[in-house]
């Protein structure tokens, strides 16, 4: 029992370094493309914001990403495919890991104060005790790190993550939501602009609304 706590606090220990290397490394690209934007195009928003210890914001045009590190240590089920090599059948050690969520939202669901608003999670960033790392995500991010027993989480593999995190939000569109779900507004709503602005957006990941088999004409 006593090595178990041991373990998760030291897990936890490592992961509060990984975060604060996250908000670093963030920091070093959106400087960066304030920079390469400033040529380009002024009216794009680019900006990062710190939210607390375990937690950051990134806003670059209509996208803002939440990245958070959860407080907890997780322990990877045993039916997960990590478990399928030695590095954790030698040593289940290495099985428990703190984790990073990221979020893709929309920029004005934050700007307007939209509470009803979807965000979705584009990946999970799992880190172990000796700090190595995979990373569950949508496209490539799911795929180019799965390697928990050789790939190490250095400031270099944090900029590569962020770099495709961000890389595929601003490709990941906003659709239109199908017309059965804004056929009907109320009073209230529509009374200010506000309100109109507060209408529930989001993106989504490729699933059919329930009403879109209808035809709208």
């Amino acid at each position: 029992m006593k090595n178990k706590v041991c373990l998760k606090q030291e897990i936890f220990q490592r992961s509060k370094g990984v975060i604060k290397d996250f908000k670093e490394v963030l920091n070093e690209l959106i400087e960066k493309l304030v920079k390469d934007f400033a040529n380009h195009d002024k009216r794009v928003i680019i900006s990062a914001e710190e939210k607390g210890e375990y937690a950051a914001n990134v806003t670059i045009g209509s996208d803002t990403l939440v990245f958070f590190m959860h407080t907890n240590v997780f322990k990877l089920p045993e039916d997960h495919s990590q478990w399928q090599m030695s590095y954790l059948k030698d040593n289940p050690d290495n099985a428990y890991c703190s984790i990073i969520h990221v979020y893709n939202f929309l920029s004005d669901s934050f700007r307007y104060d939209r509470e009803d608003d979807l965000g979705y999670l584009l990946a999970r960033v799992f880190v172990n005790k000796e700090g190595h790392f995979f990373v569950e995500g949508h496209d490539r991010l799911g795929i180019e790190y799965r390697d928990l027993m050789h790939d190490v989480l250095d400031k270099e593999k944090i900029a590569e993550v962020l770099i495709k995190c961000i890389e595929y939000a601003i490709e990941f569109d906003l659709y239109t939501p199908p017309y059965q779900a804004v056929e009907t507004a109320t009073v209230y709503q529509l009374k200010e602009v506000n309100q109109i602005m507060k209408m529930k957006t989001g993106k989504r990941l490729g699933f059919k609304f329930q009403n879109e088999q209808d035809q709208i004409i």
